[in-house]
């Protein structure tokens, strides 16, 4: 991820708040929220988050029951001074749906990290993008290593730090898990980002690719048969799957980096078939193809 930037305020926001780590961020499964710094104005949307939380999420965070913050825990949650504090929110429609943040101490180059998600946006990401762009602020502010403890049940947890791409080293004990990585660039730390984008990528142009075909859909359903435009037939076989260098599998007819046929026709010979290709027709390329993306499309 790119957090190249001003760290300076935005005007109205609090002494220090570091406006480049604000963005709306792909999330794996297409959809998108909006990853940015907290404010002491976020008390009551903090507030209504944690009431939000199911009762398990609220144990495995605080390690006993915890059904509502008080005014002084809101007041500390939301008060940070960006730099050895650091706290960042997942907002979706002007509410949170996901909070990150570390604590850190002046001097020391370590910092303790937590997270919750909203158990409704469980599985989309949120908190693997929020502990990326949390380690991302701290190494702006000259902190090299996460800690963390939490309860051995708390397998999502784990899951994320597992997955997030930072080397991890745990101990386990007395039903507790002690993990700790640096949050330095590494070559794993790339890949596993670069993997992650190029899934929320994918599934973002999937969202996009299927609202036109419904509002295609509309539109040729009010229109007058006389004047709806003609349809090409669809080739005769189903792409072969193949799997992307992130591990998981996906269709060709979905990977730009392969093409349909060898050569790609600009229409159907006159008895509406595809011409032979002498195989299955699939070749691996770099190139895009117009055509055969506006047959998709229609």
């Amino acid at each position: 991820m790119d957090v190249a930037g001003d760290r300076s305020s935005t005007p109205g926001s609090p002494p220090g708040y570091p406006s480049l780590f604000e963005a709306d961020v792909v999330l794996s499964d297409g959809g998108t929220v909006l990853i940015r710094p907290i404010r002491p104005d976020d008390g009551p949307a903090l507030a209504r988050f944690h009431s939000g939380l199911s009762a398990e999420s609220v144990y495995l965070r605080y390690f006993s029951p915890h059904p509502r913050l008080s005014d002084a825990e809101i007041t500390f949650l939301t008060t940070v001074d960006y730099r050895w504090r650091m706290a960042l929110v997942a907002v979706l429609r002007d509410e949170i749906v996901g909070v990150a943040r570390y604590e850190g101490k002046e001097g020391t180059t370590d910092a303790e990290v937590a997270f919750l998600v909203n158990d409704a946006h469980h599985g989309r990401g949120i908190g693997t993008v929020l502990l990326e762009w949390l380690a991302a602020a701290a190494r702006e502010a000259g902190i090299t290593e996460f800690y963390a403890s939490t309860l051995a049940e708390n397998q999502k947890m784990l899951t994320v730090f597992r997955q997030a791409g930072f080397e991890t080293t745990s101990v386990a004990g007395r039903g507790e898990v002690s993990v700790r990585f640096p949050v330095a660039d590494s070559y794993g730390l790339a890949v596993a980002v670069a993997c992650r984008e190029h899934r929320a990528e994918a599934r973002s142009v999937g969202r996009l690719l299927a609202r036109h075909r419904r509002r295609a859909g509309a539109f040729a359903a009010v229109v007058p048969p006389a004047v709806r435009l003609p349809r090409l037939p669809r080739p005769p076989t189903s792409p072969p799957s193949r799997t992307s260098s992130c591990g998981s599998r996906s269709s060709a007819s979905s990977y730009p980096r392969w093409r349909r046929w060898t050569s790609t026709p600009s229409s159907p010979d006159p008895k509406g078939s595809w011409p032979s290709t002498g195989g299955s027709g699939w070749t691996p390329t770099t190139k895009r193809h117009p055509e055969r993306d506006l047959r998709r499309l229609r």
